[in-house]
């Protein structure tokens, strides 16, 4: 997937380090540490501020507008997001919770309404599909 605006891919791994702070610029980011076997490296996103675990890896999202929206497990286990809004400003970091041990995967219907799925920590499936008006319902296995 080919990536735009000002946001480059400049994740820096870091292992058995002291968490960095995300950026004044960036608000309510995924900072707490919790620690299981369950992810290993912790990411920082210079251009997105905050951190997350790089096993999961990020997730984006493209909507039929251009903008887009990107995905992470926070070290809350929980997913967080971002978006890109109409006017190329960015949302600051919103959890969308859970507790999650894989992925974000992103399946879209019609091309409006994304659903993520994720494998929670009990082994089942987990998605939440967001709606037309832009909520995002509560989690659903």
């Amino acid at each position: 997937m080919t990536r735009h605006f000002g946001l480059a891919a400049t994740t820096l791994v870091l292992a058995a380090m002291p968490l960095i702070a995300a950026p004044a610029t960036a608000s309510a980011a995924p900072q707490r540490t919790t620690t299981s076997s369950a992810a290993s490296y912790i990411c920082f996103e210079l251009q997105l501020g905050g951190s997350w675990y790089c096993d999961f890896g990020e997730t984006w999202y493209q909507f039929p507008n251009g903008t887009w929206q990107v995905f992470v497990i926070g070290l809350d286990y929980a997913v967080w997001t971002r978006w890109e809004n109409p006017d190329h400003t960015w949302s600051g970091w919103t959890s969308m919770g859970g507790n999650c041990r894989s992925r974000v995967h992103v399946t879209a219907h019609h091309g409006r309404t994304p659903t993520i799925t994720v494998t929670g920590m009990d082994g089942n499936h987990w998605h939440r599909t967001r709606s037309v008006d832009g909520h995002w319902p509560a989690w659903h296995r």
